[in-house]
């Protein structure tokens, strides 16, 4: 009985498993096969609606999702009534760190989930030009920044400055930044 249990609780672990990076003392490591993106998630208004960012290996047809919200939902709620809602100093939103296999891939769609944490519904909206990057072993990749105002959702490179400040700011051990 005890073999089932310790087996059930690793396919539990493997399968909480993200390719999101939280903790702020993350250190990368040379691995084979993984390199890190970034992306920034900004929103226009006063309420936060944490839109998720949908990212498709083109290949393998494996989805990622890079989720706005600051915490993981199993973070201790003390942290939670402590933690900052926004990374930028004059923008409300999110910068995201994922670390995931090298290949291309796509972001194809973004959803936001609205209600409380038990009931509510997810909207999904497809992206109308699907922003295509490649993830290349043992690099840090910038691909952009999105901006959520009311229903629609906006791209653009234009805030790299402003990312690569925050990305060193919130991962103080990431010091190699590729464009």
């Amino acid at each position: 009985m005890k073999r089932i249990l310790v087996v059930l609780f690793a396919l539990y672990l493997t399968g909480c498993a993200t390719p999101q990076i939280y903790s702020n003392k993350y250190i990368p490591k040379q691995t084979n096969g993984i390199g890190h993106v970034y992306l920034s998630v900004t929103e226009i208004g006063d309420d936060r609606a944490f839109p998720d960012i949908h990212i498709r290996n083109i290949d393998s047809n494996k989805e990622v999702v890079a989720k706005s919200f600051p915490l993981t939902w199993d973070a201790p709620l003390t942290r939670l009534a402590n933690q900052k809602t926004t990374d930028f100093e004059n923008e409300i939103g999110t910068l995201i760190l994922l670390k995931l296999p090298k290949g291309k891939y796509e972001i194809y769609k973004w959803s936001v989930f609205q209600g409380s944490a038990q009931f509510g519904v997810t909207t999904n909206y497809s992206v109308s030009n699907p922003v295509y990057f490649e993830v290349k072993e043992n690099n840090v990749i910038y691909i952009g920044g999105f901006e959520l105002n009311g229903e629609m959702m906006a791209y653009s490179r234009d805030n790299l400055a402003r990312d690569q400040k925050s990305l060193v700011k919130k991962f103080v051990n990431l010091s190699k930044v590729a464009n």
